[in-house]
């Protein structure tokens, strides 16, 4: 098998937005279960607690809404992900170069 290296300077504009896109149609597919267990922590309220802990979070968003329940405004994220990451992929190719690191 050929390995071919090419340099950062070399790869094009459109395929960076590209992976960057694609990179964060990735990210969220696989954390946005996650990222809703954290929100609804986050936002239980302080001393009449509903949840114990991510567990039972799980537990009864699953109970109650069943898998659709860990994607609920799914949307508008993977809406975003896709121009918000091209552009940072892109942004921080672009600067490299212009520091001419490698």
């Amino acid at each position: 098998m050929r390995k071919h290296h090419i340099a950062r300077n070399q790869v094009e504009s459109w395929k960076l937005c590209l992976f960057g896109a694609l990179s964060g149609y990735a990210m969220w597919f696989t954390s946005y279960p996650v990222d809703i267990v954290k929100s609804k922590l986050q936002t239980d309220k302080l001393g009449a607690w509903k949840y114990r802990g991510s567990a039972d979070v799980i537990r009864d968003t699953y109970a109650k809404q069943g898998i659709k329940g860990f994607f609920v405004g799914f949307s508008p994220t993977i809406l975003r992900a896709a121009p918000a990451n091209a552009a940072t992929f892109l942004a921080f190719e672009w600067t490299m170069r212009l520091l001419n690191r490698e």
